[in-house]
């Protein structure tokens, strides 16, 4: 990436931008932020393996996924332990009597 800071002109030589992923796809606002910017040269490679076995795997191939609206799920991450002022209880059991 140091070489495409210091020479914007060489990211038309990129033929694609891959983001790898595996299990469920979740992007980070940077990976959206290049998704915008690169759309059809943005890519992600997604691996799973089969269940109970990591001797098969399967690669799914998506090109400029910010496109597929029906596939798109908006998500907001509430980093709680980040709030002033929030409320935190402990939580003992309680033994029903016999």
């Amino acid at each position: 990436m140091i070489a495409f800071k210091s020479d914007p002109r060489k990211l038309s030589l990129v033929e694609r931008f891959i983001e790898v992923k595996s299990g469920a796809v979740r992007l980070t606002p940077n990976e959206v932020r290049s998704a915008e910017r690169h759309k059809k040269k943005y890519f992600i490679y997604r691996v799973q393996f089969d269940s109970g076995s990591r001797l098969v795997a399967h690669l799914t191939v998506v090109g400029h996924p910010l496109s597929h609206k029906s596939a798109l799920a908006r998500e907001c991450e509430v980093r709680i332990d980040d709030i002033p002022g929030r409320q935190r209880f402990r939580l003992d059991p309680v033994l029903k009597p016999s």
